[in-house]
C-alpha cells in the first residue's frame, strides 16, 4: 500500500527520533539485545518481550500490543534473531515502530496475506515496515554506501530490504539533484522501434 508522501516523512522523522534516544549514533548494525532492548524500558517502562513457543503463534511471527507496549515473539523468530538473521531483525524493527507509530491493539507480522485485508491494517503494517526501513537503515548512514551488497553486509538486513533501501536513495538523489531515471535500454529499443513505425512517442528516449 502506498504511503502519502507527508505521512512517509513523519515516520522517518520518528524513526530518527526513536534513534536518537536509544543513542543508536552511527551505529549501523543495531544491537537489539544490549542496546535497544534494555533502553527501551527508559521510554516505556511498560515494555517486555515475550517469547511464546510457535504452537502459539501459528499466524504470526511477532506482534505488538501497542497499549501495554508488549512484544511478542515466537520462538522461532527469538532464535532466529539471535543467530543475526536479517527477516528476524527486520520484524522486531516492524513490532517496535507499531509502538512509536500511534497504532492501535494487537498488531502483528505475518507471512499469511489473509491477515492484512482491510485498509486500516494494511495501512499499520506498511507504515511499520516504512518504519523499520528507516530504522535499521538511516538516510544518514545508508547514503554513504553505494550497493544493495553494501546495506546488506553493514546494516544486517535481506538483499531485498537492501536493493529497495537503494533504490529510495537513488531516487533521492536524483530528486535533490533535478535529475530524472534513465529507461532501461530495453524499454528504450522498444520505444525507438515504435517511433521508427510512426507512433507518436512522448517519453525522452533517454530518461523517464
Amino acid at each position: 500500500m502506498q504511503i502519502p508522501e507527508y505521512r512517509m516523512r513523519q515516520i522517518k522523522e520518528t524513526s530518527e527520533t526513536v534513534r536518537s534516544h536509544l543513542k543508536l549514533g552511527d551505529v549501523c548494525f543495531v544491537d537489539f539485545f544490549n542496546v535497544v532492548f534494555p533502553r527501551l524500558k527508559s521510554i516505556f517502562p511498560t515494555f517486555q518481550i515475550v517469547r511464546l513457543p510457535d504452537s502459539a503463534m501459528p499466524n504470526a511471527e511477532a506482534f505488538a500490543d501497542t497499549e501495554c507496549k508488549h512484544i511478542s515473539i515466537r520462538e522461532s523468530i527469538w532464535q532466529a534473531l539471535v543467530s543475526g538473521d536479517p527477516r528476524a531483525r527486520f520484524t522486531v524493527a516492524h513490532e517496535i515502530g507499531h509502538l512509536f507509530l500511534g497504532h492501535t491493539a494487537y498488531t502483528a507480522r505475518s507471512n499469511d496475506p489473509s491477515m492484512y485485508r482491510d485498509p486500516f491494517t494494511k495501512t499499520q503494517e506498511s507504515e511499520a515496515n516504512a518504519f523499520a526501513s528507516f530504522f535499521l537503515m538511516p538516510t544518514d548512514l545508508a547514503e554513504k554506501f553505494n550497493t544493495a551488497d553494501d546495506i546488506q553486509n553493514n546494516f544486517g538486513v535481506s538483499r531485498q530490504s537492501a536493493a529497495i533501501r537503494i533504490e529510495e536513495l537513488d531516487r533521492e538523489r536524483r530528486k535533490k539533484a533535478g535529475q530524472k531515471r534513465k529507461l532501461p535500454q530495453n524499454a528504450v529499443d522498444f520505444l525507438s522501434e515504435a517511433k521508427k513505425r510512426g507512433i507518436p512517442i512522448k517519453s525522452d528516449l533517454s530518461s523517464e
